[in-house]
């Protein structure tokens, strides 16, 4: 849910986000944090997205190279005018190309990782629960809270030790 090589620079109180500054990124793009869409100058909604699903954009720098800027730290940039340096920006309900700012938070690393979906490799289906044997454990941050017999107990737990270690309430959602 995060860019972790997109580091905002700055330089005489200008922002740089990726050799780009935000005066430069406002001629080449715009930003409507109602809807989220990201126009070009001509006035063309950028749809092009990374294998994560987010919304990608490659601005040519001065220097003619391309950089790569996600959408969703554009929007923040637009919207706030700078990005705080070793932050994220989450997507509150998962979907990279949900860039609506009232879908968008600052958050530390650790936040981030606390509000991702279920992973595809999970099999039961309850991210935190595992089936080992015939019992269903539940491990929550690292930290080993038990084999159940039932799967819904199982659950139950997992469920309550992601709200005391104050996980984001859509953490573990299907997508």
């Amino acid at each position: 849910m995060n860019c972790i090589n997109n580091k905002n620079i700055y330089e005489k109180g200008e922002t740089i986000l990726n050799g780009c500054s935000i005066y430069d990124l406002r001629k080449k793009y715009s930003y409507d944090p109602e809807t989220g869409i990201i126009r070009n100058k001509h006035g063309k909604v950028i749809t092009a997205k990374d294998w994560q699903g987010y919304i990608k954009l490659r601005p040519r720098k001065v220097d003619g190279k391309h950089a790569q800027i996600y959408g969703h730290r554009l929007a923040w940039l637009f919207h706030y005018g700078s990005i705080i340096p070793n932050k994220h920006i989450d997507h509150i309900d998962g979907d990279g190309s949900n860039n609506r700012i009232e879908n968008l938070r600052l958050v530390n690393p650790r936040e981030n990782v606390r509000n991702q979906k279920l992973s595809r490799r999970n099999k039961t289906g309850q991210i935190g629960v595992s089936l080992i044997g015939d019992k269903y454990t539940v491990s929550v941050a690292s930290t080993y809270y038990g084999s159940y017999d039932s799967f819904e107990h199982a659950c139950i737990v997992a469920q309550e030790m992601y709200r005391i270690h104050g996980f984001h309430e859509n953490h573990g959602r299907h997508e």
